[in-house]
């Protein structure tokens, strides 16, 4: 969770934390963090003793464990040299969990947490698991993308290995530079990640210190969340992969199909772009289909001078027919996550943002600095919304983030 260099300090031949659990609790350590000095003794002791049984349990009667040996060893038979107790408040926050710690320890102390598993916090395994895959973890001399964990042993829809120069100086289908070739988008690999040189070292520093309660100790899923959270986790998910998620979405920003109104909406347009959903599912996204009120938008804003500017220009295209906006977008999954908890609320706020920032930049092709002219939509502006089911062969409404 935090800088663990601390760990230097720990001069003994042997260090873990000790806890008050188990059958010994005088002497029960957890080890899932030690500091071990390299020993071959100590070493053939270890697997002398795990080999021959001859060694007592000190958790549990019903559960034999690797911390039974270490005990036997280190503590009863004291054949590891000086001990020394790695402050489990620090080295190994809630290993003590269900039961109580003695004293008080603060979450901003804790330096590693216990009981981590992946399935409990999928959204920071997915991002662990990425920037290790890619080597991004830590930040690179010069900003240089991490190239080979990228492109290297990939290839494209014909079979061509992916290259940097394919990837990120490509045209994508939507007729823009700005997220690279959408054919290399998946694995963890990202525009950001991969061509810009962004590495996830302060991603992840924020990811891991972002936590709260929870029934198995400190986690990235607490068993109560503030109640804009999903908003949260949606907006850090599209700042972070805004160019990549872009480039996947399917139509050209300067194209008039992005304007109109279409008969067998919005089926027509998922059939034309089912490839687009399987890539965007690659990216860790969600490709949504939409529906805007820019009637209603242009009414409430009547006289404002940037929306009468954009007004005009579509109605030199369009004419009357611009009356509503029906895009399809790539998303942050997290943008359309539900939580059971009762307290959090969907992501509609933060799903309205990206949604609008994504009719700003991409479609009416405004810079982030002509955006911010223009005044924020209603929530009912956004009247429509759909997306592909598990199946992938239906559509479904996604009303409820309405």
């Amino acid at each position: 969770m935090r800088n663990a260099s601390g760990l230097e300090s720990f001069n003994a031949s042997f260090a873990a934390s000790r806890v008050p659990k188990g059958q010994r609790p005088d002497v029960y350590i957890n080890n899932g963090m030690m500091v071990i000095r390299p020993s071959l003794a100590i070493y053939n002791g270890l697997v002398q003793l795990w080999r021959s049984g001859d060694f007592s349990l000190y958790y549990s009667d019903e559960e034999v464990t690797d911390q039974d040996v270490f005990i036997e060893l280190c503590l009863i038979r004291r054949q590891c040299g000086p001990v020394a107790d790695l402050d489990a408040c620090v080295w190994n926050h809630g290993t003590w969990i269900p039961e109580q710690f003695w004293r008080h320890c603060p979450a901003e102390a804790a330096v590693l947490r216990h009981n981590f598993k992946p399935s409990r916090e999928p959204l920071l395994a997915r991002n662990l698991a990425d920037a290790f895959r890619l080597g991004t973890c830590r930040m690179r001399a010069l900003g240089l993308p991490a190239i080979q964990g990228c492109f290297t042993g990939f290839v494209n829809d014909n079979g061509d290995e992916l290259t940097f120069e394919f990837c990120c100086l490509g045209t994508s289908l939507t007729g823009d530079r700005s997220g690279g070739s959408p054919y290399c988008w998946s694995h963890g690999a990202t525009y950001e990640r991969c061509c810009l040189g962004s590495h996830d070292a302060v991603h992840l520093q924020k990811d891991l210190t972002a936590y709260g309660d929870s029934w198995y100790g400190l986690s990235s899923v607490p068993d109560h969340p503030p109640k804009e959270w999903l908003d949260g986790l949606c907006l850090v998910s599209y700042a972070r992969n805004r160019l990549t998620i872009g480039s996947l979405s399917p139509l050209s920003p300067t194209g008039p199909e992005g304007f109109y109104r279409s008969e067998g909406w919005p089926l027509k347009a998922a059939q034309s772009t089912f490839g687009f959903v399987i890539k965007c599912n690659g990216a860790h996204g969600i490709l949504v289909f939409f529906r805007f009120n820019w009637a209603q938008y242009r009414a409430q804003h009547r006289g404002h001078a940037l929306v009468e500017k954009l007004d005009n220009l579509l109605a030199e295209s369009f004419g009357d027919d611009r009356t509503h906006l029906h895009d399809m977008a790539c998303i942050p999954e997290e943008c359309v996550a539900v939580l059971e908890a009762e307290e959090v609320i969907p992501p509609r706020r933060a799903l309205r943002v990206v949604l609008w920032s994504y009719i700003l930049e991409r479609h009416l092709q405004l810079s982030r600095y002509q955006a911010k002219g223009l005044p924020a939509p209603l929530f009912e502006f956004f009247d429509q919304l759909y997306t592909y089911d598990a199946t992938m062969s239906n559509l479904m409404t996604l009303d409820h983030l309405l």
